[in-house]
């Protein structure tokens, strides 16, 4: 699936969680399941997904280093930051702060 970017999230989530312990796998599966266009790891096993993202900004993905706990080589985010993937047949482009379609749909 193709990768968007690290997110932040806060409090009043970005994205709905899923499970909060899973693998991305599954975490994807779960997610398509649901018809959501994002998926998302964040704190190594937690799984969000939503059809819009970026609601805080995008951040430099230095900043989602957190090992996959299923998933060795993988990187799932971190404490408050969500490594995003879209699962979803749209084109798209990453906008600074959040993404659009390739015809310039606005994801938000």
């Amino acid at each position: 699936m193709p990768y968007l970017g690290c997110f932040e999230d806060k409090n009043s989530r970005d994205l709905t969680p899923i499970n909060w312990n899973t693998s991305p796998a599954e975490c994807f599966r779960l997610a398509r399941e649901k018809k959501y266009e994002f998926a998302a790891l964040q704190y190594g096993k937690q799984c969000f997904g939503g059809n819009s993202v970026g609601k805080y900004g995008d951040k430099p993905d230095s900043e989602c280093s957190m090992p996959c706990a299923a998933e060795k080589g993988m990187k799932c985010g971190a404490g408050w930051r969500s490594s995003v993937w879209f699962t979803g047949t749209l084109s798209f482009e990453k906008h600074t702060n959040y993404c659009v379609t390739a015809g310039g749909k606005d994801l938000k």
